[in-house]
């Protein structure tokens, strides 16, 4: 069970990084600006994850930080987001791209027939 809850904490930076600019490419067509906010938010949310959680938990008690790093990602997590964490983003925006064209084309067979 802690194995589970360890794969979602790491997952959910995706997710929640991920659900506003994948909705408003869909919404809106624009990929550049979604695709640096998701990027961005990627970023913070390792920054905030592996820096600032661990130290406000030492700060309450200092037992909690070893307690801590088997949860949250490595530091050097946020280097390796800030260099690779395009590639998440862009995935995130070419599937919104690919929904919001598969939605146009359905609609463009819809509305000829």
């Amino acid at each position: 069970m802690k194995e589970a809850a360890q794969i979602a904490v790491a997952l959910a930076p995706l997710f929640f990084a991920a659900v506003f600019p994948f909705i408003q490419t869909i919404r809106t067509g624009r990929y550049v600006r979604y695709f640096f906010i998701c990027w961005g938010s990627l970023v913070a949310w390792m920054c905030v994850f592996s820096m600032i959680l661990p130290l406000a938990a030492y700060q309450i008690d200092k037992s909690y930080e070893a307690e801590m790093y088997e949860w949250v990602p490595n530091p050097r997590g946020v280097s390796a987001m800030l260099f690779s964490g395009w590639f998440p983003a862009a995935g995130v925006i070419l599937i919104a791209t690919f929904v919001r064209y598969s939605f146009q084309w359905f609609k463009k067979k819809n509305d000829a027939h």
